[in-house]
């Protein structure tokens, strides 16, 4: 009959550090991505991507505010919750058709490359 020999603690710490070294290695990034709107029934006025890696380092981010079409109007109650107003929009705002473009090439990239896209 065997008799158990308990694994000391540094030899426990030493594999388990191991052990999470190759499962981080192989946990693919994961890329986040929202939106901020006019409103409820609004237009898209930001849109935002963070990489992160299997650790929670921070690898990449994205970001750009659009002006929406001059007839959609800011809901208050959107510009409280993200502080996104006329005025921001003004000094801010990229060209959305290539801002958007390439956000959708990385979103694709990044899905094609193996990461983990969520929203």
């Amino acid at each position: 009959m065997a008799t158990e020999n308990p694994v000391p603690a540094p030899v426990l710490r030493c594999a388990e550090r191991a052990i999470q070294g190759v499962l981080d290695r192989y946990r693919p990034n994961v890329v986040a991505w929202d939106t901020e709107t006019t409103g409820l029934r609004g237009a898209v006025i930001q849109a935002a991507t963070v990489e992160l890696t299997a650790k929670g380092d921070l690898v990449n981010t994205m970001s750009g505010i659009i002006a929406p079409p001059p007839n959609v109007p800011l809901e208050r109650g959107a510009v409280a919750v993200h502080g996104i107003d006329r005025a921001r929009i003004e000094r801010e705002s990229v060209e959305a058709e290539p801002f958007l473009r390439g956000l959708v090439e990385y979103l694709q990239d990044s899905t094609k490359s193996g990461k983990r896209v969520v929203a």
